[in-house]
């Protein structure tokens, strides 16, 4: 599965989306666990305004194990898009001790 992210505005009201979302069937459900990283000394992982523009990222989803390297760009104060370059390893405890 490829997960794209689209974020848009929405003028309906609130609960005219929940009853738009409400057509969908659901597929199931999945469960996702993320562990975020950043160096204190390095100035790209650091804050700006309080939010992480450049992070490490450990996922724990369908069995698998996935780190990603993530770096978001903004404009001004709204953010407009992340590269993340990503690889799948088979040991938790040893990606954490890599980051």
């Amino acid at each position: 599965m490829k997960e794209v992210e689209i974020l848009f505005s929405v003028a309906d009201t609130k609960k005219e989306c929940i009853a738009a979302l409400k057509k969908f069937r659901l597929q199931g459900y999945v469960r996702i666990r993320d562990a975020y990283y950043r160096h204190p000394q390095l100035k790209q992982f650091n804050s700006r305004n309080g939010r992480l523009s450049e992070v490490f990222r450990i996922r724990e989803k369908d069995k698998k194990i996935i780190l990603t390297h993530k770096k978001d760009y903004y404009q001004g104060k709204e953010w407009i898009y992340s590269d993340e370059e990503e690889l799948q390893v088979h040991d938790l405890k040893q990606a954490q001790k890599l980051i």
